[in-house]
Order: C-alpha cells, then sequence, then structure tokens
C-alpha cells in the first residue's frame, strides 16, 4: 500500500481516525495535503476567467501591461527557486501551471493592445529562456539562490501596483476578472498555511505574503467600484457598437 492514502495522509493517521483518535499531528498533515491538492486543483484555471473575459471582449482597456508581465517574471522565478532549493513540487507546483497562464494572458494583451511593438517583447521572452536554462544548469552560484528567492515578492509587488494604482486613477476596473484574483487570493492565504507546517523557508512565507496583500486590495477594489466598472464597460460597447454603424 502507498504510503499516503489519496495523498491525503499516511496509513498510520488513517487508522487513527477510524478510530476516532484525532491527534494533532494526524489533522495537521491532513490539512496540509488537502490544502496542496486544493490550491493545485484551483491553479490549474485560475487565470481561465480572466482569458475569457479578453476573449469575449476583444478588449484589454483597463488591464496593464506591466501586471501581466511582471506576474509571469515573478512566477516563473519562483518556480527556479523551488526547483533549485529541491523542494517537493506540491508545496509549489501551483506557479508552474499558473506561469503557462500568465504567458496567455500576456500574449493576449499583445494580440488585443493597438499599437504594440511585438519585436522587443519577443527578444525579451527569448532573453529569459535563456535565463532559466543558465539557472538550471547549476552554474548559478549558491549565494545567489537568497535573492532569487525574494525577486518573486519584489516582482510581485511591481507587478499588482501598476494595476492597483491604474484602477484608482480610473476609477474603475476595467476588464478584470474578480474570479480570477479571489482565487488567487484565497491560495495565498492557503499557502501561507501551507508553507508554516510544511516548509521552513522564510523566503516562499515573504512571497506569498506579499501576493495575498496585492490580491487582497485588487479583489476590494474590483468589490468597491463594482458598479462604476459597469457603467464603464456599457459605455466602451456603446462606442464600439456607434463605430460599427458608421
Amino acid at each position: 500500500m502507498s504510503s499516503k492514502v489519496l495523498g491525503l495522509v499516511s496509513q498510520e493517521c488513517l487508522d487513527k481516525f477510524m478510530a476516532f483518535d484525532l491527534e494533532k499531528s494526524c489533522v495537521t498533515e491532513f490539512m496540509v495535503n488537502g490544502l496542496n491538492m486544493g490550491v493545485m486543483a484551483g491553479a490549474l484555471a485560475v487565470k481561465l476567467p480572466q482569458i475569457i473575459k479578453i476573449l469575449a471582449n476583444k478588449s484589454v482597456k483597463g488591464i496593464s501591461e506591466a501586471s501581466f508581465a511582471l506576474e509571469f517574471i515573478a512566477s516563473s522565478l519562483f518556480c527556479i527557486y523551488n526547483m533549485l532549493m529541491r523542494h517537493p513540487f506540491a508545496a509549489w507546483g501551483e506557479m508552474f501551471f499558473i506561469s503557462v497562464q500568465c504567458m496567455i494572458q500576456l500574449i493576449l494583451f499583445w494580440w488585443y493592445a493597438p499599437q504594440i511593438d511585438i519585436l522587443p517583447r519577443v527578444l525579451l521572452m527569448n532573453l529569459g529562456s535563456f535565463g532559466f536554462m543558465w539557472a538550471m544548469s547549476g552554474q548559478m552560484p549558491q549565494q545567489l539562490l537568497p535573492f532569487l528567492g525574494m525577486a518573486p515578492a519584489i516582482l510581485g509587488i511591481a507587478a499588482r501596483l501598476p494595476q492597483i494604482v491604474l484602477n484608482f486613477k480610473q476609477g474603475s476596473t476595467g476588464h478584470l476578472a474578480f474570479l480570477t484574483f479571489f482565487l488567487s487570493f484565497m491560495g495565498n492565504l492557503a499557502r501561507i498555511f501551507t508553507t508554516l507546517k510544511q516548509l521552513s523557508d522564510p523566503v516562499t512565507l515573504a512571497s506569498h505574503g506579499c501576493a495575498a496583500i496585492c490580491n487582497g486590495t485588487i479583489v476590494a477594489q474590483i468589490l468597491y467600484y463594482w458598479n462604476a466598472t459597469k457603467a464603464a464597460n456599457a459605455q466602451e460597447e456603446k462606442s464600439k457598437k456607434a463605430k460599427k454603424d458608421e
């Protein structure tokens, strides 16, 4: 029999549960593994509402390119750091799926945004690919690992700040998808708990804490500007229709 039943608890803990013995360590193990699986499952489609919203509206109005780009870089660096630290995939794997979805968001932004110069952006993507290969080749000095680990937290804040500032300036949140940011926020809270229980890594904990604050702020903005956003989006649709009728 496998060491864990359904990936949630050890056979020893399962036997204790069956005997109604709720030992603290077993309950913690069940909660951590359950949250790991839940976060991983949620991450498979966390950006899907935002991607669908962009495709449906064929517009990226009210969305910050800098926010998309920095989030993609931050999530990619987080994956590299955890791979180099040899942390278990269950403790960070959702960021791999989020990185892929962030890249899709960025490509959609470039597709729908007017007057975008694609060439320098593609060159930067290629440069990033070479950086990834260099880091994973084992040539990066170990002294740089803590800085690599802190980079996602710093970039995560930088990724969200342009969007947060843009929302305040517009007095609306454009085509941001509430579900995407709400799921991200809840995932951040879950990861704070699992990191405290599963890893002894303050760098990873700081990254999740910063992400929770930033995503929570945007969730609050979407709710606060809900009516103003509906009015702004309705006006945009009216303008589009008027242009078609001309």
